[in-house]
């Protein structure tokens, strides 16, 4: 793992005191390769320590010859992306914007994607995402992925987009973007040991759900960053925020799944108490219909007790008051009309087939009725 380059300070120092665009070419002539994170990191360190140069920076952009061995094309593309940090770093975002729209002829830059990357990212807007991570994987491309600066911008990039809730706007799935993202942060730390890029990828640990982890890595950046620095609180405050999110969200997540715990009792509770009313009420049905059941076969009994009482009573009183021919046609007579009369009562119980039954009884109380007249007319 390498650690952030030494930046020459003794001329940086002279750019700062003397000013004017000879120092500040003369620093942009000790640069490395535009490819090499040592070129970028240069650069914003440069514009940390002379933003009231800026105007110096644009007109070193806009010449046309150097007295310097390097190539005037990498002069100029120097300033004009320290020019593009500061605006970024100001957040100044249509500035940025215009720079980039009126100085498209930078575009065959390797770096040239970084910057549109940088400023999509700033944007905020419903596509600026998809834009910045379209542009990323572009300077990806043209610079490799050995370049943590780039790769860091991938990863923070899409981190941003889902933690503003832009996944709908996004063409990957958020799985297959969070796993590129921590491909990428991995690779930047590997290669830088720079907070920053800890809490990012705490960052994407958290959107995994893995919150303890995710504040772990906070707490790495917290413990490595440099206290020296100007803006140590600042970053500090930072990175505290985003602790803070992280315990919020976390605390937010067992909540959500304890209140769908509670649901899902409640929803089972409900089913039960669902399943058991409609047993209940299956149980009373099947009570009313034996019930009813037991008061028509009650009925039966009483109606065929009644008539069988009938006919022995008025067989007796009929068989001792006329000659055994007569009386035997006589009973014949009464036995078919309760017959029928108990057929015609049939008809109104609730009984299963009540009209076959009812029509069969009073058929054969007027069959019998019928031969008990024939033997009476016979006489």
């Amino acid at each position: 793992m390498m650690e952030l380059g030494e930046i020459d300070e003794a001329t940086l120092k002279a750019v700062v005191e003397d000013g004017g665009t000879d120092n500040l070419i003369e620093y942009i002539d000790t640069l490395p390769s535009e490819t090499d994170y040592e070129w970028e990191l240069q650069l914003t360190r440069l514009i940390e320590n002379v933003s009231k140069q800026v105007d110096d920076l644009e007109q070193i952009y806009k010449m046309k010859t150097f007295n310097t061995d390097h190539d005037p094309e990498f002069i100029r593309f120097a300033a004009f992306f320290a020019v593009c940090i500061y605006h970024r770093r100001q957040n100044n975002v249509s500035e940025f914007g215009l720079l980039l729209q009126n100085h498209d002829g930078f575009d065959h830059h390797p770096m040239y994607p970084h910057l549109q990357a940088l400023h999509a990212y700033g944007m905020e807007t419903v596509d600026s995402y998809q834009m910045a991570i379209d542009y990323a994987r572009e300077a990806i491309n043209r610079v490799g992925d050995n370049h943590p600066g780039i790769t860091h911008s991938m990863a923070l990039t899409i981190v941003k987009g889902l933690e503003e809730g832009k996944s709908d706007t996004l063409k990957s799935d958020n799985d297959d973007l969070l796993t590129e993202a921590e491909n990428y942060i991995k690779i930047s730390i590997n290669q830088i040991n720079y907070p920053r890029y800890f809490v990012t990828h705490g960052r994407i640990l958290a959107l995994r759900g893995k919150y303890d982890e995710g504040i772990q890595k906070i707490h790495k950046a917290l413990d490595i960053e440099d206290e020296s620095k100007d803006d140590y609180a600042i970053r500090v405050n930072t990175y505290r925020s985003h602790e803070f999110k992280m315990f919020l969200n976390k605390h937010t997540s067992e909540l959500s799944e304890e209140q769908q715990e509670i649901r899902e009792k409640q929803e089972t509770l409900n089913e039960e108490i669902d399943s058991a009313i409609e047993e209940l009420d299956t149980i009373r049905s099947k009570s009313e219909t034996r019930l009813r059941e037991i008061q028509t076969q009650t009925l039966q009994f009483l109606g065929f007790f009644a008539t069988l009482l009938a006919v022995i009573v008025s067989s007796i009183n009929i068989t001792t008051s006329f000659p055994l021919p007569e009386a035997a046609s006589l009973i014949l007579v009464l036995t078919g009309g309760l017959l029928a009369a108990f057929g015609g009562f049939t008809i109104v119980l609730p009984i299963d087939d009540v009209e076959r039954k009812s029509i069969a009884l009073f058929a054969m109380g007027t069959v019998l009725s019928g031969i008990g007249m024939t033997i009476v007319l016979q006489l």
